[in-house]
């Protein structure tokens, strides 16, 4: 499966150093920062003010950059001209000194809603999740897909909407916890910098973008997760970044450079140390914020050089540019068949196969009927659809590991169909030999072959 987004931090763990280890420390950490929190989060939803604030974006510091790139105007009671007022021009510029204090976050009238509402989606959708019967912390690949998981070989055959749904679903407890955690960190700060139109559409691309390569690295693989819209949304920030990386104010955001790199450099090397994450939904992610949070940034107040009143419409035109980039793209993606559901069919097949096969060779043993018609009884009835459902099998498109599934199904097949026709030759040659080798080749494919289960990543 693919493991939760961490915190953005690497804790070793001194006594062996193991992985299994090392990811036990990473929780237990994980756990004592989100109680830490959860006291913070909760006044500030009733109060609009922090008693505890996230490491990476502490009160103080959102405040002094709220003012700074969104202009949020003074209390009524101080003069106008001692706002802040910085030129983004790529001409330097010396910013003018404010006397002003720092104005809280209650005082800017300013509310994160979008980014409360989308944490309360995941939630709920994992409440709900859970009480019809999905496990609360280790689900199963198979409960995840009915809930909108994103699985190549539904997704491709016409139920794109996964796409955007599998960021809504989590694969556990921890991994919901963790991602929602992130998630406000960053969040607070995002949608007041960039509004909660654009906001919300970085988001939604970011998730998109995310499913999309996971897709297409790993369409046979369950995945689920918010993680590629968060790397998103820091992705986002790097695109903000970049958009002013020459302007005269890009020494202030050096910490915002130092925070979003470090997060996004931590969970990466993690990602890929974990065989289990989904690294390629964290990049996908990751590049689409990048990109859009760049062109977003053109048409933000006080850095566009469009007139107000048609910023939004620019804004508009790049989200629909970028959607329809996304889905150019999804149309590029290979078709991944189902493997599960045709296993469900040779299951099927073979149980109708087994039950005519041994009601036949029953009435052989019994005298009921000859091993002529025994034989006819195996060509005519039983192996015609047994062949069938193996083209069936070698006609799938399937990537490496399901290949090799596949490969190794047809061979079981084979030799179950050699096995039926020389039980059925050697019963009508009398040929001892024949039937002893007709049980040794059923044996062989009795070993061949295990019963597979669909594999869940998480990102």
């Amino acid at each position: 499966m693919r493991a939760p987004i961490g915190l953005g931090c690497v804790v070793l763990h001194i006594a062996d150093g193991s992985p299994k280890s090392c990811f036990c420390v990473v929780k237990s950490f994980a756990c004592m920062r989100i109680l830490a929190e959860l006291k913070g989060i909760c006044s500030y939803i009733r109060t609009g003010r922090w008693e505890t604030a996230s490491e990476c974006f502490q009160e103080q510091r959102l405040n002094a950059i709220f003012l700074k790139y969104r202009m949020i105007p003074a209390p009524q009671h101080e003069p106008e001209n001692t706002a802040l007022n910085l030129n983004f021009s790529p001409a330097p510029a010396v910013p003018e000194v404010s006397t002003r204090p720092v104005v809280p976050m209650a005082a800017t009238a300013f509310q994160p809603w979008v980014t409360l509402l989308l944490i309360a989606i995941n939630v709920l959708v994992y409440i709900v999740m859970v009480f019809r019967g999905v496990s609360l912390f280790s689900p199963t690949a198979q409960s995840l897909i009915p809930w909108g998981a994103n699985y190549g070989p539904l997704t491709t055959h016409g139920e794109w909407w996964r796409m955007i749904t599998a960021t809504f679903v989590h694969s556990g407890l921890m991994h919901l916890l963790l991602n929602m955690y992130c998630f406000f960190s960053v969040g607070l700060f995002m949608e007041a910098l960039f509004g909660r139109a654009r906001y919300i559409s970085l988001y939604l691309l970011s998730g998109l973008g995310g499913s999309l390569l996971s897709l297409y690295v790993h369409p046979s693989i369950v995945c689920v997760g918010a993680s590629g819209a968060i790397f998103g949304v820091y992705g986002g920030v790097i695109g903000f970044l970049i958009a002013h990386a020459r302007s005269a104010n890009a020494p202030d955001m050096t910490p915002l450079w130092k925070n979003a790199l470090t997060f996004l450099g931590i969970n990466l090397f993690y990602g890929m140390a974990n065989s289990e994450v989904d690294v390629s939904g964290h990049i996908g992610g990751l590049v689409t914020g990048i990109v859009v949070g760049a062109a977003l940034t053109w048409t933000l107040p006080r850095f566009s050089r469009v007139p107000a009143q048609r910023a939004g419409v620019v804004a508009a035109a790049i989200v629909a540019v970028a959607a329809s980039a996304l889905g150019a793209i999804t149309t590029r993606v290979p078709v991944s068949d189902d493997i599960q559901g045709e296993l469900k069919r040779v299951v099927s097949v073979e149980s109708s196969a087994v039950n005519l096969y041994n009601d036949a060779l029953g009435k052989v043993r019994r005298g009921e009927m000859k091993p002529e018609q025994f034989m006819r009884v195996t060509k005519d009835e039983l192996l015609p659809p047994w062949k069938s459902e193996r083209e069936r099998i070698l006609k799938l498109r399937v990537d490496g590991r399901q290949k090799e599934l596949a490969n190794k199904l047809v061979r079981y097949m084979d030799l179950r169909t050699e096995a039926w026709a020389l039980m059925a030759d050697g019963l009508v040659k009398n040929d001892v030999n024949m039937v002893r080798e007709a049980n040794a080749k059923q044996a062989e494919a009795m070993a061949i072959l295990s019963n597979p289960t669909a594999k869940r990543r998480t990102p």
